[in-house]
């Protein structure tokens, strides 16, 4: 018994940790920059995986992109990049990735089914994570105001 439930765990996991690498920038990694970059800048145009991203974060993500691109059209390759060169990649890689994974967080839509006042059917509520942490801190807001 325990070990099918391992099974079907090792099944359903490796799917999702192979998608969660497939989204994150890689400049060492076999595909080319080029690439990843295209597939990002498409993502960020079509607004649903990454709907909770501010546009100055955005922003941000593009120089970092432009900063990666500048460096690697010079050396050609990671590899042949100075020692100061792979540290300013390396850390515009880390940016892009942290700020693209959440954002990528906050805009996973969590369902919930609510039931109305005065009503016996359950009606379902559907907002993205990002939405439902922004409502929680304006109702806790006036409560921390008033404790000071």
């Amino acid at each position: 018994m325990n070990r099918i439930l391992l099974l079907c765990v090792l099944l359903f996991a490796v799917p999702a940790l192979a998608w969660a690498n497939e989204n994150k920038l890689d400049v060492a990694s076999a595909k080319p920059f080029v690439e990843q970059r295209a597939r990002i800048e498409a993502d960020l145009a079509r607004g649903e995986i990454y709907s909770e991203l501010s546009a100055a974060n955005a922003t941000r993500v593009k120089a970092s992109l432009d900063v990666i691109s500048s460096q690697l059209e010079t050396a050609g390759t990671v590899a042949s990049l100075s020692e100061e060169s792979r540290r300013e990649v390396a850390s515009a890689q880390q940016l892009v990735n942290t700020l693209l994974q959440d954002a990528e967080a906050d805009s996973r839509v969590v369902c919930k089914r609510e039931l109305k006042t005065g009503s016996r059917m359950p009606t379902t509520q559907c907002s993205t994570a990002g939405q439902q942490r922004r409502q929680r801190e304006s109702l806790l807001k006036p409560a921390q105001h008033a404790n000071q």
